[in-house]
């Protein structure tokens, strides 16, 4: 019992939205578009690569999310500091703006981010080597919405979920993140 009114409790104060202001770019700095898209309990980013395709990746628990096994005990597991984790990617075509981003990505909402190319190169760069990395596991792919998934380093758990997850790759872009990013419900602040 104290179980679920602790994840009820952490998911009533999740309840308020997390805000994100974009980082201040510098004048001499090269800007690159992000993007990300609310998927109603869970959030993406998107990056570009260098042939402008734009990667899509999300973070979330590898038995509830990579293998669909949405039971209650699998959601409980996924909650608690037992569950695994899991890298989630897929391609998109390049994007101009944040609707037309949302219409190839399906989402409920999309926004636009603008951040430092540098530190958008470098964090793609990371994840793409944890995905390598992840890849000694075996990979799963998901037809329906053309995610691809590889076993993740750290632990999922509710307090390092998807949203949270998220919410520290921005802040390594330089954005600024404040409030608790339980779920996806997230507010795009001016800098």
């Amino acid at each position: 019992m104290l179980t679920v009114s602790f994840c009820a409790s952490a998911l009533l104060l999740g309840g308020c939205a997390w805000t994100i202001v974009p980082p201040p770019l510098p004048d001499e700095a090269e800007s690159e578009t992000v993007f990300l898209t609310d998927y109603g309990r869970h959030a993406r980013l998107g990056l570009p690569a260098d042939d402008r395709t734009v990667w899509e990746w999300g973070f979330g628990d590898w038995d509830y999310y990579a293998l669909e096994d949405r039971g209650t005990w699998s959601s409980l597991r996924a909650l608690s500091f037992f569950g695994r984790s899991t890298l989630a990617r897929r391609p998109l075509p390049p994007s101009i703006d944040a609707d037309q981003f949302r219409s190839a990505a399906g989402g409920v909402r999309t926004v636009a981010i603008e951040v430092e190319r540098g530190k958008a190169a470098e964090l793609l760069a990371e994840l793409e080597a944890q995905w390598e990395r992840g890849l000694e596991y075996g990979e799963a792919h998901r037809g329906q919405d053309n995610l691809s998934f590889v076993r993740a380093e750290e632990r999922y758990h509710l307090f390092r979920n998807s949203n949270a997850k998220i919410a520290t790759w921005l802040r390594t872009l330089g954005c600024e993140v404040s409030g608790a990013p339980l779920l996806s419900k997230f507010r795009l602040s001016e800098p």
